[in-house]
């Protein structure tokens, strides 16, 4: 089923996935331009940035921009030592209309695993990314760098409402297997049987979904095919139910 479906799967780093049904435009209740002072790149770190930047351009993820907006990058490492340039939207984030769109509660997720004995979680490669912003709200990711300002063609990590707006378009791909199949909680899917083969063919219809959608899933993040798994801080079996980093514990519907 795996490879018959494996489509599904990114085949490396620079394979990943394109949602076109993800348009997230922002509303601002205000049209004054914010601005940030520009926050210089560290020296050690400014040719790691300046390669992170080319290989945005060079995958279409941003591009040049005469905005009238502006917020500052900053540079943060991972915990497996690679680089993620943050940028700063605080200033953006306040003249938001928020979008309340929301996430799922963690007790209705537990309530509705009982009697499920198999666990996968489908975990997605750069997730954000896959969605794209609006043409009109583009000039409003504009960030600055030593060379230049860009704006954002793909979904930016740190805007305000983008967790209601990819959720919203999960919840709108899985469609009528959510809550029979899987549950989408942003980027991570964990989908349930109460038999193997019932949990067999049940991934067949998450994944076909998701492929039908362009979504991209990142293979080494998946967990495919447990009796016990962790999601959203829980430890999830057929059996209990554990709080990760407590010793709280609670039985299964």
């Amino acid at each position: 089923m795996l490879y018959e479906e494996s489509n599904a799967f990114a085949q490396g780093d620079d394979n990943i996935g394109c949602f076109p049904s993800l348009q997230m435009s922002i509303s601002l209740k205000d049209n004054m331009p914010v601005q940030r002072a520009y926050a210089s790149i560290p020296k050690p770190l400014y040719k790691e940035v300046k390669e992170y930047i080319q290989n945005l351009i060079a995958r279409g993820w941003v591009v040049k921009s005469k905005s009238p907006y502006e917020a500052p990058v900053v540079c943060v490492h991972k915990k497996d030592g690679t680089l993620r340039l943050c940028i700063d939207y605080r200033l953006l984030t306040q003249k938001t209309v928020p979008d309340r769109h929301p996430l799922p509660w963690i007790q209705d997720l537990i309530d509705s695993l009982g009697g499920y004995r198999w666990f996968s979680i489908l975990d997605q490669g750069k997730a954000y990314h896959q969605g794209c912003m609006a043409e009109g709200s583009r000039h409003l990711t504009a960030f600055m760098t030593p060379w230049g300002l860009y704006e954002w063609v793909c979904i930016p990590f740190g805007l305000a409402n983008a967790p209601a707006a990819f959720q919203r378009n999960m919840e709108e791909m899985l469609d009528s297997l959510r809550d029979e199949l899987c549950i989408p909680y942003l980027d991570d899917i964990l989908c349930y049987g109460k038999t193997f083969n019932d949990h067999v063919q049940g991934l067949r219809k998450d994944l076909r979904a998701l492929q039908k959608h362009g979504v991209k899933l990142r293979p080494m993040k998946c967990e495919l095919f447990k009796r016990e798994i962790r999601y959203v801080e829980r430890l999830v079996s057929a059996d209990v139910v554990v709080m990760i980093q407590t010793t709280w514990r609670q039985c299964s519907p």
